[in-house]
Parts: C-alpha cells; structure tokens; sequence
C-alpha cells in the first residue's frame, strides 16, 4: 500500500475526544464513538449506554445501524437529547453521517420511569408510626375496570397499546398507521375495536 493505514494503539490521540458544542461542553466527539462501537458491534447489534449524556452513543449507533438503549436522568435530556436525535432521523448531515452515507430515517421512543418518591406520594399510611407501612390509595384502573367491565377506552388512556401488546404477543410492530397496527407476523390491532379478550392479560388485579 501507498498510503497504509497507521496502527494506533489503546492511547487515541489521533482522534478528538469533545465536539466544540458550547451548549454541551463534554458532548463527546461521533468520530470516537464510531471507533467504538465499529471495534465492539456488527450491524444490528445491540449498542447500550447507561449515561446518556450528549445522546452522542445512540446518534452514531443510529447512523451506523445499530439498535439501542440510552439511559439519562438528566433534564437535558428533553433540551438537548431528544432535539439530536430528532435531527439525527431527518437525515442531519453533521458529525459522521457523510461518512456513513447517513441518509435519516428509523424511529425511537422514549420512556420515562417511576420514581420511588413518585410512588410513596402516591400513598397513604396505613395507622402505623413505621414510614414503611403504607397501603396504596385505590387504584383508579382497577376500580372503573370493575364498574364498566368491557369498556377499555378509560383505564387505559394515555398507555401505549401498540408497544404494550408487542411485548406481550412477542411479535415486532412492522407498521403503525392512524388506528391500526400491523405486527410482523401478520396480525392487525384495531386501536379504534379493541378486541377485550386481546386486553384482559393486561388488567391489573
């Protein structure tokens, strides 16, 4: 070769660690996240980062095809992350993507967990001095699930049936239209004549 490769080794500085992002100054830099996850992952692999940060682990896993998982507490997130990666499937053109010939494209969605505080201000103590003896005020899904027996449009607000019954069933969602979703295997929801029989697993008792 003319031009071979140069060996580097487990000390990077041929390659810039931070992005010049003023409004993240650690937001690290997609050229050494992409070193990363090349030397850790073939295409469609599996790609997980507990703290998130910039979201510069799950826009290069994206554009480089990978699945992932991105885990962050922060407030940034829906300032600065969730904005990337917004950009990221509109086909943005910076950080790796003409490299990669990233075109846009693909979906994600995001989650917010339960806190242990969200849970005890949900409840009430049950007559003792001890702060762990409590008993849960009454649950709201359960109670007008009992009152109107087939009538899941109420309880169930705001529940994201298509995923829920995707991870039920086992079966990948392959497509998801206005009032219908169409899983990998053939079988189609209708999120408009919810089937109760489909549903009565996901009751809370």
């Amino acid at each position: 070769l003319k031009n071979p490769p140069k060996k580097v080794d487990s000390n990077w500085t041929n390659i810039s660690s931070y992005s010049q992002d003023p409004l993240f100054p650690t937001r690290n830099a997609e050229d050494l996240l992409k070193r990363v996850i090349e030397a850790a992952s073939d295409e469609g692999d599996l790609v997980m980062d507990f703290f998130l940060g910039s979201g510069t682990t799950t826009a290069v896993a994206h554009k480089m095809r990978r699945k992932w998982i991105g885990v962050e507490m922060g407030e940034h997130f829906y300032t600065y992350v969730l904005p990337r990666m917004k950009r990221v499937l509109a086909g943005e053109r910076s950080g790796i993507s003409r490299k990669v010939n990233w075109q846009g494209g693909g979906f994600f969605k995001y989650c917010a967990l339960e806190q242990f505080e969200d849970v005890l201000s949900m409840a009430e103590y049950g007559g003792s001095d001890k702060p762990f003896h409590y008993g849960f005020l009454a649950d709201r899904r359960k109670r007008v699930t009992l009152d109107k027996q087939w009538d899941f449009s109420l309880p169930y607000q705001g529940v994201d049936l298509a995923a829920t019954l995707s991870c039920l069933k086992g079966e990948w969602i392959k497509k998801i239209s206005a009032n219908k979703v169409l899983f990998e295997n053939g079988d189609v929801l209708d999120t408009e004549n919810l089937d109760p029989q489909l549903l009565k697993p996901l009751l809370r008792w």
